[in-house]
């Protein structure tokens, strides 16, 4: 249990005032009671200019480096070739299950590509916009 003293430090706390204003600023509960969703825009106006331009930067940068990945495993997946050992089902014979593959194998691939590209274009695109127009990029793009 923490001491009268530990309590007062936590409300004290400069990361504890920044939640609070936070809080303040974007109250929860719609009108059943459900969390209200915030945007990157919700959250600029909030923290500025410094804090957001960190966030937007550290999340697409992690976007990006996850779809790569993805992107990679599933260019490797798709050009090794596959065995189906179960032989033909009630529906699906082998030949349907090797298109079936092939296809979602190969839109994981496009998918997580597309995604890497994004994810690159909005990075590159708030360092070329600076860190004193971070809120304005995230009020511009979300």
């Amino acid at each position: 249990m923490a001491t009268e003293m530990e309590q007062t430090n936590i409300v004290q706390s400069p990361e504890y005032e920044e939640e609070a204003e936070f809080q303040d600023a974007f109250p929860t509960g719609g009108p059943l009671g459900e969390k209200k969703n915030r945007t990157w825009a919700d959250v600029a106006r909030v923290i500025g200019n410094e804090a957001i331009y960190e966030r937007l930067q550290s999340y697409w940068e992690f976007v990006g480096a996850t779809s790569g990945f993805i992107a990679g495993f599933s260019f490797v997946v798709t050009t090794d070739t596959i065995d189906f050992p179960y032989g033909d089902g009630i529906v699906i014979t082998t030949e349907i299950r090797e298109i079936l593959f092939g296809m979602f194998a190969g839109l994981t691939f496009l998918i997580s590509l597309c995604a890497t590209l994004f994810a690159a274009i909005l990075y590159s695109a708030l360092n070329l916009s600076g860190q004193e127009n971070a809120v304005w990029f995230a009020q511009e793009f979300w």
